[in-house]
């Protein structure tokens, strides 16, 4: 199990947590980040987001996601872990239930951990090649962790790219 991982919610959304612990160390696993190494992973409420979004970015609008890095870490290798302080995700369950319309809560949960994660690994989406990179490694993450919990095929919605679905301000 990831050694540092910190969880809090203060969104009032309880089944926020479902699986968190264990995507994220399916990430560490599969990602080669030692499991010493720190992510905080917060739940707050849609007033909280737009007051960091507001703090941070200079924009007053929801967002479903905000990331946070604190040391510059790229994924690992196999005979190479990876250790720092990855920092921060954030991410608010009330955005999230009016996204996920057409499939699980939790599968948008999943989504929006493994975006914040890789975008604390530096992946970014900021033009052509660098999306399709996140983007199918995002997809390739999210179907292999549905496959290591049995949780079935995820559904489309949460493995195809952004521009492709709907969106309420992801950063």
């Amino acid at each position: 199990m990831t050694g540092l991982l910190y969880l809090q919610n203060s969104s009032g959304y309880n089944d926020c947590y479902f699986k968190t612990e264990s995507l994220v160390d399916f990430l560490y696993r599969t990602l080669f980040i030692d499991k010493g190494s720190y992510l905080g992973v917060s739940f707050i409420t849609a007033a909280e987001m737009r007051d960091l979004k507001i703090k941070h970015f200079g924009v007053n609008e929801d967002s479903d996601v905000l990331s946070f890095p604190i040391d510059e870490i790229a994924p690992g290798s196999e005979n190479s872990l990876v250790y720092g302080v990855l920092g921060d995700i954030v991410v608010c369950p009330e955005t999230v239930m009016r996204q996920a319309v057409r499939h699980p809560f939790e599968h948008e949960i999943y989504l929006l951990v493994v975006h914040g994660f890789l975008h604390l690994l530096g992946f970014d989406h900021s033009d052509a090649p660098s999306k399709k990179e996140m983007f199918s490694l995002q997809a390739k993450l999210i179907e292999d962790f549905f496959a290591l919990e049995n949780l079935g095929t995820p559904s489309e919605e949460i493995t195809i790219t952004p521009d492709l679905r709907p969106s309420l301000g992801r950063i």
